[in-house]
């Protein structure tokens, strides 16, 4: 099946908003977090928010590759 030409709604899998902001106040859910990171094509750091469940396997890939580098000798 092809996603090609599709939208697609991700929704949140505890059926929760992470965020929503009503009558001047703003709920957060406890997950959903920033990092600064650097964006593809951007220049400079930018701060992006997603919920911790959507930034652990980045981070732990992350933490994979960091850990391969260490781990590769030195020519």
């Amino acid at each position: 099946m092809s996603d090609k030409g599709k939208s697609i709604n991700f929704v949140c899998p505890m059926g929760e908003l992470c965020e929503e902001e009503s009558n001047g106040v703003i709920t957060r859910c406890h997950w959903y977090l920033p990092f600064t990171t650097m964006l593809p094509g951007a220049n400079k750091p930018a701060e992006v928010w997603k919920c911790a469940h959507v930034w652990t396997p980045l981070l732990l890939v992350e933490q994979l590759q960091m850990a391969r580098q260490m781990q590769m000798p030195k020519k």
